[in-house]
């Protein structure tokens, strides 16, 4: 699964990739680390407004909850992923899959990986170097906020090796990146529900990627993560150790 972000993109860099503009002046804010309970913002592409990037809170919420309660919304109910094999079966996720989808930016995402028994934080990014677009549903509260799901899907080989260690139905996951190819079909108001049963399984990334470990400040609750070093290599002896 997928909890923690990054997007250190300069405004105009991600106005070229995405072929959008931000919605308004001075609502980006990049960050290095974005723990996905913290209240920072997603950034996102609507099926609505294709040309507009928009600020998103991360957890997507029912239209009759306040933002207030986001904190103990997502406690109950962590809806940071949604499961793309099962959202067409949900109540609260089946309406914005078909009819509310979006981009989510990103630059990088970090996962667990398990080494010898203990785990350390690895960041993942395009090996281009390039920003990217997750697949993402979304759902539009009152006063124009937004709040919005990653889609994920069953890992494949690459990301089942970073993200070694399964969760408690023992499955391997990993979050959609789509194909640049993909990105405009994901947000055609057009498609069916087959069309979109089918782009959450075929139009992943022909991206290369490359990880590495970072700090184990990332797990850290008492430290500030989200400074220009967690997304630099970080050095672990043991992970180096020859026998």
């Amino acid at each position: 699964m997928c909890f923690h972000v990054s997007q250190v993109k300069k405004e105009k860099e991600l106005e070229k990739r995405f072929d959008a503009a931000f919605e308004y002046d001075g609502i980006y804010e990049p960050y290095y680390h974005f723990n996905g309970w913290e209240n920072k913002s997603l950034y996102i592409i609507t099926q609505d407004d294709p040309y507009i990037i928009k600020p998103s809170y991360w957890g997507l919420m029912p239209n009759n909850i306040d933002i207030s309660e986001r904190k103990n919304y997502l406690g109950n109910w962590n809806t940071l992923n949604a499961r793309s094999e099962r959202v067409l079966e949900s109540s609260l996720f089946r309406k914005p899959t078909l009819e509310n989808r979006c981009l989510i930016l990103v630059s990088g995402f970090f996962e667990p990986h398990q080494f010898q028994g203990k785990k350390y934080p690895y960041f993942i990014r395009c090996k281009n170097q390039e920003a990217f677009a997750m697949a993402g549903i979304y759902n539009h509260l009152e006063d124009d906020i937004y709040t919005a799901s990653i889609l994920t899907t069953t890992a494949n080989d690459y990301f089942k090796r970073v993200h070694n260690n399964p969760n408690r139905q023992g499955q391997y996951r990993m979050p959609i990146i789509l194909d640049k190819s993909e990105e405009i079909e994901w947000l055609n108001p057009d498609l069916k529900e087959g069309d979109i049963k089918e782009q959450m399984m075929f139009s992943f990334t022909k991206e290369d990627f490359e990880d590495y470990p970072v700090s184990k400040d990332l797990f850290s609750n008492k430290i500030d993560s989200d400074r220009a070093d967690i997304v630099e290599p970080f050095y672990y002896a043991e992970m180096h150790t020859l026998f």
